[in-house]
């Protein structure tokens, strides 16, 4: 019996050592990471004269009930929950969300045979998705394929490149956005001047085929032609994406995306999100007209999405880490303001191990 106590002992203080290094490993990347965002976010400073103006993708109202999705709905829940709060929190994204590339057409047919069988699926890990108004949001599919008659809720005859759906949050300030914004209308794997790519997307094609100058039309070349004339080198060139280049070493692996994606010679991925074969859950967005989106996001070292403040006119900032319990709490709320001693205790309890860079 005193062997045994020893050895359970043992086993305790190694577990507890073991935990504690994982804490300090996980906090030295998120720190790492924060800091690296923070010569990003200076960069931009230097060149424009802002920080990142972000626009408000939801509402700042930490007291609105959210949906099964973490989506903000009209009513007050007069009460604190931490998914009315990170919803809140999350009004300025980090994350920015785009079309997939026509080339990752296999990429979406998975994701789109997941949420089918999540939809229909009697595991309780996906309840989220079993509700009638998730499958309708979900169960239609997103293969890249025009007819969907073999999925149950199709209704549409469209292609994801028909679609216009962007969410401009943090990083599409920080990466060349032009860059990635038309990434989804090639075929290939890089920017291409034959005209033939750019007419199999019929997003481009409808939209596009006009004159680049409305008065005088006959003589300049429609949008059509004049992006197929521009090559990769010659959007390296525009302003708005070269100055990027001065600060995109500082994001040489830590980018969460699909895909080994590189921008001037940086490859950003950090091999977190390209494959769905070993089974893990897709980070990507569905909105209401069901587009599956691509994403590009930095995650902190417990793999959670960094939160970012800045309000105008933009010359300060606070981006900062939930830290190791996963809680937050907007900068903007004062604690006094809150409604109960009770909320005041929680939200200083879930800020209270947050890791951030507040700028000033």
């Amino acid at each position: 019996m005193i062997v045994v106590v020893v050895l359970v002992t043992l086993m305790g203080i190694t577990f507890r050592l073991t935990g504690i290094g994982s804490d300090s490993s996980y906090r030295s990347t998120t720190i790492s990471r924060l800091q690296k965002l923070e010569n990003c976010l200076s960069g931009y400073f230097a060149a424009f004269g802002s920080y990142p103006p972000v626009a408000l993708h939801a509402s700042r109202n930490i007291y609105l009930a959210v949906d099964d999705f973490g989506n903000q709905l009209g009513s007050q829940t007069g009460t604190l929950n931490w998914q009315s709060v990170d919803a809140a929190c999350k009004a300025q994204p980090v994350s920015v969300r785009f079309p997939f590339a026509s080339s990752l057409a296999d990429y979406v047919d998975k994701l789109s045979k997941i949420y089918v069988e999540r939809c229909n699926s009697s595991d309780a890990r996906f309840k989220a998705y079993q509700t009638d108004a998730a499958r309708k949001k979900y169960a239609g599919g997103f293969r890249s394929i025009t007819k969907q008659s073999d999925v149950p809720g199709w209704s549409e005859d469209a292609s994801w490149q028909e679609v216009k759906a962007f969410q401009f949050g943090l990083m599409s300030f920080l990466l060349p956005r032009y860059m990635f914004m038309v990434d989804f209308l090639k075929d290939n794997g890089s920017f291409s001047d034959s005209k033939a790519n750019l007419d199999t997307c019929k997003q481009w094609t409808a939209n596009n085929t006009l004159s680049s100058n409305p008065k005088n039309g006959d003589n300049y070349s429609s949008w059509s032609d004049q992006f197929s004339s521009m090559r990769d080198s010659v959007i390296r060139l525009i302003p708005s994406q070269a100055v990027t280049a001065r600060w995109m070493p500082n994001l040489e692996g830590i980018v969460s995306c699909s895909g080994n994606k590189e921008f001037f010679g940086v490859r950003i991925s950090d091999g977190t999100g390209g494959s769905l074969d070993a089974g893990e859950t897709p980070t990507v967005v569905v909105f209401e007209n069901n587009t599956v989106l691509d994403h590009m996001t930095v995650k902190d070292g417990w793999g959670r999405e960094f939160y970012y403040y800045s309000a105008p006119p933009y010359q300060s900032y606070r981006l900062w880490s939930a830290g190791p319990n996963g809680y937050t709490f907007p900068p903007w709320v004062p604690l006094d303001s809150l409604q109960s001693d009770s909320d005041r205790r929680t939200a200083s309890n879930w800020m209270a191990d947050d890791i951030m860079h507040m700028n000033n």
